[in-house]
C-alpha cells in the first residue's frame, strides 16, 4: 500500500497558498498567449472572467457527483474524480480543455483507480457523449495529472477516527461516518486537498460532524484525544488552528454554493466556447 508521506500527492499536489495562486497564474498566462494565436477574433472583453472560470469550473465539479450517482458508485470514487478534475485545472482554464469533457474522464478514470469498473459505453450514453472523445480525453486528463493515479482522500482516515470513538452502536458509526462523509465532499470541493493532508482534513471533518449533531458529541472527544496524544503543545496548537481553517474554508464554500440559475449557466457555457483555445480542442484543425 501506498503511504502518503511518501506519495506523489504529497511531494507534487500539497501546495503552500502561494504555490498554488502561481500554478493558476501560470495557467492562465499560458492561455493568454495561446488564444492570440488560435483564435485572434477573441478580444480580451469576450474573455471569461476569474470569477466567471470559478463559477463554470465549480458548476462541473460538482456534476462529477450527480454523474457517479447514475451508476451508484461508492463516494470513495467520486472523491478521487474530484480530485482529479482539481489536478487537471490547477495549471489550465477552463477555457482550455472542455471542462464537462474532462470531468466525464475523470470519474470514468476514478473508476479504473478505484476497481469500481463501469462501461465506457454506458458512461458514454448517460453523458451523450461519444466513446472515442471520452478515451481520448481520458489520455489527455492522465497527461494533465502526470499520470499520478493514486490519490489519498480522507475517507479512509474519517473511518479510522469514527472507529475510535467510544460507546457508539454500528447503526450510530455508520451514520457517523456518512455524515462525515458528506463533509469531506463539501472539503473536496474547495482547495482545502491542495493545502492540508488527508488526515488533518478528516479531523475536521468527524469534527464537524459531531458539532452538527444535537446528542452528545463524542467527535469533540476524539479531537481532544488527537491533540492530547500531541507531547508538543506547539504541535497541538497547530493541528487546532488547522483544523479551524478547513473548517472554515468549508463553511464559506458550502454558504456560497448553489446551483445557480440555468440560464446563467448557459450563458458561462456559450462565452466559453466562444473564447475557448483552439489549440486545445480536439474538434478544431488547430487541435
Amino acid at each position: 500500500m501506498s503511504l502518503y508521506p511518501d506519495s506523489s500527492q504529497r511531494r507534487e499536489w500539497v501546495l503552500t497558498p502561494t504555490q498554488l495562486a502561481q500554478r493558476r497564474s501560470n495557467g492562465a498566462s499560458r492561455y493568454a498567449q495561446e488564444i492570440l494565436l488560435s483564435n485572434p477574433a477573441v478580444l480580451p472583453t469576450d474573455i471569461m472572467t476569474d470569477h466567471e472560470q470559478y463559477q463554470l469550473f465549480s458548476y462541473y465539479q460538482r456534476r462529477i457527483s450527480e454523474y457517479g450517482s447514475a451508476f451508484s458508485l461508492p463516494i470513495g470514487v467520486v472523491g478521487t474524480a474530484v480530485v482529479f478534475f482539481k489536478r487537471f485545472y490547477l495549471n489550465r482554464t477552463v477555457m482550455d480543455e472542455d471542462p464537462r469533457l474532462i470531468a466525464v474522464s475523470a470519474l470514468l478514470l476514478a473508476t479504473k483507480a478505484e476497481e469500481a469498473h463501469i462501461r465506457v459505453s454506458d458512461l458514454a450514453k448517460t453523458t451523450a457523449i461519444s466513446t472515442e472523445l471520452l478515451l481520448k480525453f481520458e489520455q489527455i486528463l492522465l497527461d494533465g495529472i502526470s499520470f499520478h493515479l493514486k490519490v489519498h482522500t480522507p475517507f479512509r482516515a474519517v473511518q479510522g477516527l469514527v472507529n475510535l470513538i467510544p460507546d457508539l452502536s454500528k447503526s450510530e458509526m455508520k451514520n457517523r461516518i456518512e455524515l462525515a462523509d458528506i463533509e469531506v465532499m463539501n472539503a473536496l470541493y474547495t482547495d482545502a486537498i491542495f493545502l492540508y493532508t488527508p488526515s488533518q482534513i478528516a479531523l475536521a471533518c468527524v469534527e464537524r460532524t459531531a458539532s452538527n449533531l444535537s446528542s452528545p458529541a463524542p467527535g469533540k472527544d476524539i479531537f481532544s484525544m488527537v491533540l492530547e496524544r500531541s507531547q508538543n503543545r506547539e504541535d497541538a496548537d497547530k493541528l487546532k488552528a488547522i483544523v479551524k481553517t478547513i473548517n472554515e474554508i468549508i463553511d464559506e464554500s458550502v454558504n456560497s454554493s448553489s446551483k445557480g440559475d440555468l440560464d446563467e449557466f448557459r450563458k458561462l457555457k456559450n462565452k466559453r466556447d466562444q473564447c475557448r483555445n483552439l489549440f486545445r480542442d480536439p474538434t478544431s484543425d488547430l487541435y
